[in-house]
């Protein structure tokens, strides 16, 4: 949805926090507030939320209402609503951030991942590689370093990364 007549019909009619939210200057880029603010000033006007901007261009009454209601009523609740979401999002963030454990209990994850990747580079650099200097080294199942790659990725990212390679190889075939 192109949204620059309703940015400009919310400046003629003199609400400049829906112009604001609609320029996505409030909410650092949130969309989705500024889509909940364009379907709330469309179900005002009583139109659908596709035709909004085509009314505001032509400049439809109802929809300079709409803004103006919306403006008096809905917009502050809306920002305030995305306000607290926002400081829950952050106080999340901040308590899975904070050290209350000791280090060592999270020290697997970064670990496998250092002797997962130096494995793949056992078996596709450095094996190869010394063949050509004449150093036989040991070249371990690949099979099996996959199916072990698989099982960290799949404890180590909740198994969203192996869901997807596994629905992507089903769909392929």
């Amino acid at each position: 949805m192109s949204a620059s007549a309703l940015i400009g019909l919310a400046a003629e009619v003199g609400a400049p926090l829906v112009r604001r939210i609609l320029e996505r200057r409030v909410g650092g880029g949130n969309a989705k507030l500024a889509i909940d603010v364009a379907g709330a000033v469309a179900r005002r006007a009583g139109i659908d939320v596709s035709e909004l901007d085509a009314q505001a261009a032509s400049r439809n009454p109802q929809v300079m209402t709409a803004i103006r209601d919306v403006e008096t009523g809905e917009a502050a609740e809306l920002i305030a609503v995305y306000a607290e979401e926002a400081d829950a999002r952050l106080a999340l963030l901040s308590a899975e951030s904070a050290e209350t454990e000791p280090r060592w209990k999270s020290a697997w994850r970064p670990a496998m991942m250092y002797l997962i990747g130096f494995f793949w580079l056992w078996s596709i650099i450095i094996v190869p590689v010394s063949a050509t200097f004449g150093i036989a080294l040991d070249v371990p199942d690949l099979g099996l370093l996959m199916q072990l790659t698989l099982v960290y990725l799949s404890l180590y990212m909740g198994g969203h990364t192996v869901k997807a390679v596994a629905e992507r190889f089903s769909n392929a075939r």
